[in-house]
């Protein structure tokens, strides 16, 4: 019982180090905006970060609390992976556009 108890302690310390990164993000963007069109875009970004980044702590130990964290991280692991798919198609685009019949030489160029 120990070891795990000890390896879900570390899995919780590196859960809570990115979540504070996150926040630390969020919170800078909102800085960024300062009090620009009333405030509402920095804290905006500033509730989005606390919302989606909130620390474990924040989630009662129950089962709607811990549904609650997983959805959240569930969250972060769907957008991750909606970038990741984003950028895949964008590559699989310019290799379409670039690369083709277009860029090759024709018969009547003079090489140099």
């Amino acid at each position: 019982m120990g070891l795990r108890k000890s390896s879900l302690d570390m899995i919780n310390a590196v859960d809570n180090s990115v979540q504070t990164l996150g926040r630390q993000t969020y919170d800078h963007i909102g800085n960024m905006f300062g009090d620009s069109m009333g405030g509402v875009p920095g804290d905006s970004a500033r509730f989005l970060g606390e919302l989606v980044h909130a620390p474990n702590s924040a989630y009662p130990n129950t089962a709607s609390g811990r549904a609650g964290l997983y959805a959240s991280r569930g969250l972060q692991a769907g957008g991750i992976t909606a970038a990741g798919a984003g950028l895949l198609n964008l590559s699989h685009r310019m290799a379409e556009t670039f690369g083709g019949t277009g860029d090759l030489t024709s018969e009547d160029t003079l090489y140099m």
